[in-house]
């Protein structure tokens, strides 16, 4: 894939990534992560691979990411149900012990 001047961006921030950090990992200085981000230079042929081969693991860490959450949101649900219907058992012996 040709990275954009966007796309480069859009890359980097969604890995939390300065320039120089960013840098470090397509192999590149900071300065020239900027020139790129503003679309003066573009990156080379291996360097886009490496941005591949990046936006891959992020989709990967992304799609694990929401896998936790589904299943925490799972739990919490069914966490919910069990206190809604643990206060139900508690509530009908209160009143059973109350007549």
């Amino acid at each position: 894939m040709v990275w954009t001047p966007n796309g480069i961006k859009r890359l980097r921030g969604s890995m939390g990534l300065t320039q120089a950090q960013f840098g470090l990992l397509v192999h590149a200085h900071a300065n020239t992560v900027w020139r790129w981000e503003k679309g003066d230079l573009e990156p080379d042929d291996w360097q886009d691979d490496l941005m591949d081969d990046l936006a891959d693991a992020v989709r990967r860490a992304d799609a694990e990411r929401l896998d936790k959450v589904a299943m925490l949101v799972g739990a919490g649900l069914a966490g919910a149900a069990l206190g809604v219907l643990l206060a139900m058992v508690v509530d009908k012996a209160l009143n059973d012990d109350a007549e």
